[in-house]
């Protein structure tokens, strides 16, 4: 019986952890992004990362960590795909922070705050894992080269919406 009280004690709260999210592929939400500023470069974000500029990543209040999604800016139309690494905004009147290079990309910069639709395309696994998640933005950076490939050769466009 000790055996068992330990094993639950010890491996409930990683159970915890891996409990649904609630958050399902295709989940959308429109609302205000806006974008980090350049002094937060290389400060930890709540995912235990260093913040960087030049990543593909956002903050979202309770998507889990490590989630991919896609972000389109409805002024504009331009899109891309972003990993959830960080809790935030600390505004309530917006609905999503990405990084400045996401913002390059949005073509964003200029107005600092723009409506935005973002769309779920696959659950993180909410951990808290710096290296993996280094690996993880490579991947993602790999995929939005692709989808720059597949812009019709727009300028700053990241991908086309079909």
């Amino acid at each position: 019986m000790k055996k068992l009280t330990l094993t639950l004690l010890l491996f409930y709260p990683l159970w915890l952890v891996a409990q649904d999210s609630g958050y399902k592929v295709g989940f959308k939400e429109k609302g205000l992004a806006s974008f980090y500023e350049q002094e937060l470069h290389g400060k930890k974000v709540a995912s235990g990362e260093e913040y960087d500029m030049f990543s593909m990543t956002a903050a979202h209040p309770a998507i889990p960590f490590n989630s991919i999604i896609k972000v389109t800016n409805l002024s504009n139309g331009k899109w891309v795909t972003l990993r959830v690494n960080d809790r935030g905004p600390l505004t309530k009147t917006r609905a999503l922070d990405v990084s400045k290079r996401a913002a390059l990309k949005l073509g964003m910069v200029g107005d600092g705050v723009v409506e935005v639709e973002l769309e779920l395309l696959k659950v993180g696994d909410n951990q808290v894992a710096a290296a993996e998640g280094n690996k993880k933005a490579d991947s993602l950076m790999a995929l939005n080269k692709a989808a720059d490939g597949n812009a019709k050769g727009v300028a700053g466009k990241s991908a086309t919406p079909s």
